[in-house]
């Protein structure tokens, strides 16, 4: 049995295994033209592949193409789920950037309106244009008189959890795919995982303005109480984004693993559990 692209189109018949790599073989070929910007195209023309799909010659052959039907089924659904959940990690990690912003913002307003001398006119009309700026990011004022900070923090902790849940669905993803490609030895499949540099790079910048911030607290509260007060509840609100305290349990990774091979039993629908024994997080 050809396992190849090159091996499998160079044969007269195909089996069913065969058959079904070449709508995986497509698959990650028209993905990768996708994001070279070029039109996708056919590897196989479609009437030389329904008369291979047409010549499977027992059903068993047609077992095995089916499955690969299944899968590539499964490969398109995941691919658009993870990819959501990419979308999700971008969009709490902007959420929590605006706040971490406007908290700086409102530190450095305090701290403006301790050292200088102003009537009580400028500092508003300072204050204003403060939160017209601020208005802009996130649709309402943030800092009040007083030079606080008002942050929703049931809306953060919502957002500190997105971060974690979204990247752990991410890289369980990447870890079926990377048992799929071992089990049909087909790197190309790799071509479908997700960019979790890409979300930890932005982590990353999250963490760097929020240790800004928490020196700008040290540095410029003079109150103990207030200052104590702020690095706790940014501690609680903004920790650090640590993958690699995000991993998947090894027995989970096992059990997988013997899902994918067990005759691509894991991405048949229901999979049985082989998604969640990867991408939940409390696993």
């Amino acid at each position: 049995m050809a396992t190849t692209l090159k091996g499998i189109l160079k044969k007269d018949r195909w089996s069913g295994d065969e058959a079904g790599r070449i709508l995986l073989y497509s698959l990650t070929d028209n993905f990768k033209r996708t994001q070279e910007g070029k039109p996708p195209r056919p590897i196989v023309a479609p009437e030389r592949m329904s008369a291979m799909v047409r010549g499977l010659r027992s059903a068993a052959e047609g077992g095995e193409y089916n499955r690969y039907l299944d899968l590539n089924n499964w490969l398109q659904k995941y691919y658009s789920v993870a990819l959501l959940h990419c979308e999700r990690f971008k969009l709490a990690a902007t959420r929590s950037l605006v706040t971490v912003t406007a908290a700086l913002a409102a530190e450095n307003h305090r701290i403006v309106m301790e050292q200088l001398t102003i009537n009580a006119g400028e500092a508003d009309n300072q204050l204003s244009i403060v939160n017209c700026a601020l208005s802009i990011a996130v649709g309402c004022p943030l800092i009040s008189k007083d030079g606080a900070l008002a942050v929703d923090i049931k809306a953060q902790s919502v957002n500190r959890a997105a971060l974690d849940e979204a990247y752990y669905f991410a890289m369980g993803y990447n870890r079926a795919l990377s048992l799929l490609a071992a089990r049909l030895r087909m790197p190309d499949i790799a071509v479908l995982e997700m960019d979790l540099q890409d979300l930890t790079s932005r982590a990353d910048a999250l963490d760097k303005l929020t240790a800004e911030l928490v020196l700008k607290i040290k540095q410029g509260a003079p109150e103990e109480d207030r200052r104590r007060a702020a690095l706790r509840l940014i501690k609680k609100l903004f920790p650090p984004f640590d993958p690699a305290a995000l991993t998947i349990p090894e027995p989970n990774i096992t059990a997988a693993r013997e899902m994918v091979e067990d005759d691509l039993r894991a991405f048949r629908s229901p999979d049985g559990g082989f998604m969640e024994l990867l991408t939940r997080i409390d696993n």
